[in-house]
């Protein structure tokens, strides 16, 4: 009996340290070859392990905003539910557009939020509502351009919940006339400053990429909530204690744009205006992606940009390869995120003629 009983214990053990020792346990993403022609607009299926499962392969909205027309307001977007707005003006609210007034390079349209003083508009504001999530993972390019007296508040983004009172709530902000650090807050009374320095003056009149995962305390009683925020591959907010939610409610609501004040309050005067320019949203459920970089290595990589997925696999990921601002895929360096976030740690050369290269790559 004692043996029989020993047997177990080590069986019990056995399978718990393999369990443990299981890519997907705790092994970052790895690339071994691709598959598929290196060039903008053709596909490119990525082997290798650790990827993980993806329920839903495609994002729940993608949007690089080239379809639309100059000066008209957002339609429907590449990926998701068409667009829709919240914008608050005290006359003539005007909703986001597409406009070709400010570009990143290769894009031949952005989405526009104008926040005018004139017409008293503190809100412009477009995404979607009506879906149910638990956690959300975005990332878009932004360019911000105030003028005149500095605003009492400003905010990057709201994502609202499916309560009667629209909790849980989750936004990024600033108040740059007294306290321009940016930070996140939950409509709970609990905020996180970014500790890499970004300001609302430092992070203006220049396109730079914002990423944000939150994902909602579960359960809800608890107080492990997770809110993280990059900037340029640089994560500036990594709090993972917050108690986002007090009830069983869920995300169905998200605005990008948002917010501009333009009254006095306190030590702040009157606001000016603002416009703020987007490019290539990016909403999923999940961190899973594929990035492309410049960079050698995932933790150097400053400049990333995402890459269009058509399946995924735990070994295999095939996408519809980007440029994004890249003139060029050519020695440039890809990555897969699973969905803890991790990645490959250095990137997988795109070349030709490199020595680990597969044959079945060409380059155009």
């Amino acid at each position: 009996m004692e043996d029989m009983k020993g047997a177990i214990r080590l069986t019990a053990v056995f399978f718990a340290l393999s369990a443990l020792a299981s890519p997907e346990a705790f092994a970052q993403p790895s690339v071994t070859t691709l598959s598929g022609t290196i060039a903008s607009g053709q596909a490119l299926t990525i082997i290798g392990a650790g990827f993980g499962a993806k329920t839903q392969v495609q994002p729940v909205s993608w949007d690089d905003f080239d379809g639309g027309t100059n000066s008209s307001t957002l339609g429907a977007p590449v990926i998701g539910d068409t667009w829709t707005f919240h914008n608050l003006a005290t006359s003539s609210p005007v909703s986001a557009s597409y406009s070709n007034a400010l570009l990143r390079t290769n894009s031949s349209l952005s989405a526009k939020c104008s926040m005018s003083a004139s017409n008293g508009q503190s809100v412009c504001s477009f995404g979607w509502t009506g879906h149910s999530h638990s956690q959300l993972y975005f990332t878009y390019w932004r360019y911000n351009t105030p003028s005149g007296t500095v605003t009492r508040n400003h905010k990057q983004f709201y994502v609202f919940g499916n309560s009667s009172s629209d909790l849980p709530q989750v936004l990024l902000a600033s108040i740059p006339c007294a306290d321009p650090t940016w930070q996140v807050y939950d409509n709970q009374d609990e905020n996180e400053y970014n500790t890499a320095g970004w300001t609302f003056d430092n992070t203006n009149d220049l396109w730079q990429r914002w990423e944000v995962l939150v994902k909602l305390n579960e359960p809800y009683t608890s107080s492990n909530g997770v809110f993280q925020v990059w900037k340029d591959g640089v994560l500036g907010v990594d709090v993972s204690t917050m108690k986002i939610r007090d009830t069983d409610n869920l995300f169905d609501d998200f605005r990008l744009g948002n917010m501009h004040a333009h009254d006095a309050l306190g030590q702040c005067a009157a606001g000016g205006d603002n416009v703020v320019y987007f490019d290539d949203l990016y909403i999923d459920t999940t961190p899973q992606r594929v990035e492309i970089s410049d960079s050698p290595t995932w933790a150097s990589s400053t400049h990333r940009e995402i890459q269009l997925l058509t399946s995924w696999s735990d070994t295999s990921v095939t996408v519809t390869l980007r440029n994004g601002a890249f003139s060029t895929l050519n020695n440039l360096y890809l990555y897969v995120v699973d969905a803890n976030g991790d990645a490959n740690s250095e990137g997988h050369l795109l070349c030709t003629g490199c020595p680990a290269a597969p044959t079945s790559v060409v380059e155009q």
